[in-house]
């Protein structure tokens, strides 16, 4: 299902190389050996027990299995244990190489990890620990918990990668709502910051919002002057059922440039994850 977007290419955008992004929240990728990361899994308090070693394996030849046959060139990991998962996923994956930083997340100990094929540019890697914005709510600062952000080359063509999993809506409020805007407000500066140096700029992950939603309009930056992001995504296109309503909260998001792209969900196994992929390529 191919759209055009009119007008607003960059004249250069031509030349770019095509490419394939994939989001993918594997709902708790965590091993079998004890002891495990977080409050969570495994313990006496949380409400998830540990993976045997069987299961474990099998979800990591599954979602290798997903990223082979996409055959995408970025991917990011939602909801990994640590980086010894993104570096056994990255194992039976010979082309790829993971990109990890540790999440401030200590309750959940959730981790991202960016794999890709493409070159990773020295020095770019990045939690984007000094970017804040403020919570309409609290008045407080407020940045992402869990975000990777990193610099990639393939070829002469350069993307700034951005992965997230904004704050989630169990037991919602007013003050979680705020805070996940204050969130995307602040990749949104980090983007700003970072967009002239790259050609282009990938913003992807869990956003737990929808298309429409306030979160996503800061993302895509509909509230300053800044070159947009764009959402390629259709009105049925959606990456979660919650009480057998389809929802669309993973996105995959991309500069203005991209003038030729096709956005789409992919299944996942239930033992996997309740989460479909979502996919974006482009020409």
């Amino acid at each position: 299902m191919n759209r055009l977007l009119p007008i607003m290419a960059c004249v250069f955008s031509w030349q770019l190389n095509a490419a394939t992004i994939a989001t993918i929240n594997t709902e708790w990728l965590w091993d079998h050996v004890s002891p495990h990361e977080g409050r969570v899994v495994g313990t006496e308090d949380g409400n998830r027990p540990p993976p045997t070693e069987v299961e474990y394996r099998s979800e990591l030849k599954l979602i290798a299995k997903k990223i082979t046959d996409l055959d995408a060139d970025i991917v990011s990991l939602l909801e990994i244990e640590g980086e010894h998962i993104a570096k056994e996923l990255t194992s039976l994956l010979p082309e790829y190489q993971y990109v990890f930083k540790k999440s401030r997340d200590t309750f959940t100990s959730q981790d991202i990890a960016i794999l890709t094929k493409y070159r990773v540019i020295d020095g770019t890697v990045s939690t984007n620990p000094k970017t804040y914005a403020i919570s309409t709510e609290t008045k407080k600062q407020v940045r992402p918990s869990k975000v990777l952000a990193v610099g990639l080359m393939d070829g002469d063509d350069s993307y700034y990668v951005v992965a997230t999993h904004l704050i989630s809506k169990r037991h919602n409020s007013k003050k979680k709502d705020a805070k996940r805007v204050a969130q995307a407000e602040a990749i949104r500066k980090a983007v700003i910051k970072n967009q002239p140096k790259y050609d282009r700029v990938i913003v992807m992950g869990d956003m737990n919002d929808t298309p429409e939603s306030a979160t996503l309009a800061s993302l895509m930056g509909s509230n300053d002057s800044a070159p947009n992001l764009v959402q390629w995504a259709s009105a049925e296109d959606y990456s979660y059922v919650y009480r057998g309503k389809q929802q669309l909260i993973d996105h995959v998001l991309v500069d203005s440039g991209v003038t030729n792209a096709d956005f789409y969900n992919v299944d996942m196994p239930g033992e996997v994850s309740d989460h479909r992929i979502s996919v974006l390529s482009f020409d």
